[in-house]
């Protein structure tokens, strides 16, 4: 099977990424018009060639310029059956509204869709995540009470158990935080550093370079 991954950069789709690696001919990267997509992972996203390179893959940027997210999506897809990709790797956990738009699409073009981190439980997470090698930092909080303090701190299995109790989606699957991932089994380390933070309250990003 030839497999390409909706790939943001972030510990999700790398994971996803990392299980199928093998299978994967290319990274696909939405580039959304909203700074708050719906869909996709906004930040970082010029970083991506160095992870692509890193890995050894091709990856396949499309910018959305319409208002309909779902529109470059189905451009993104066109183009991957043209290249003769027979299967979409998402890194979707919980997200009914992303998950159902990404089957809905890829029925249209006879696509399969592969979710191996679809309702995963956070143990058997955190195994994969730590097993393969991840790992990132966070980039982006967005929910109360997390605050600019959390910025540029490890995502690790200590992290994960504490947002939980603060009633933070472990995840982050719900857009409360963001991830970068430097390094990983299939990733040599990737070189970055800082360019700016911005933000106020409970919503702050760190903007890499």
């Amino acid at each position: 099977m030839k497999l390409a991954a909706l790939y943001s950069g972030g510990k999700d789709s790398h994971l996803a990424t990392s299980i199928y690696f093998d299978q994967i001919e290319y990274l696909v990267t939405i580039i959304p018009k909203s700074r708050f997509p719906y869909m996709y992972h906004p930040i970082n996203l010029h970083i991506l060639d160095r992870h692509a390179q890193s890995m050894g893959k091709e990856i396949l940027k499309f910018e959305q310029e319409s208002e309909d997210e779902l529109e470059i999506l189905k451009e993104a897809m066109a183009e991957l059956k043209s290249h003769g990709v027979t299967g979409i790797v998402t890194g979707a956990i919980a997200s009914n509204y992303q998950y159902s738009r990404i089957l809905r699409l890829a029925e249209q073009f006879n696509l399969k869709v592969i979710a191996p981190l679809w309702h995963i439980d956070i143990d058997d997470y955190l195994r994969l995540y730590r097993d393969y090698g991840l790992k990132a930092i966070i980039v982006g909080v967005y929910a109360y009470p997390l605050d600019d303090s959390y910025l540029l701190r490890e995502y690790d299995r200590e992290l994960a158990y504490y947002f939980n109790t603060i009633s933070i989606n472990p995840y982050g699957e719900g857009g409360e935080f963001e991830t970068f991932v430097y390094q990983s089994n299939i990733m040599p380390r990737v070189e970055f550093r800082i360019n700016r933070i911005e933000g106020k309250n409970n919503s702050w990003t760190a903007y890499l370079e």
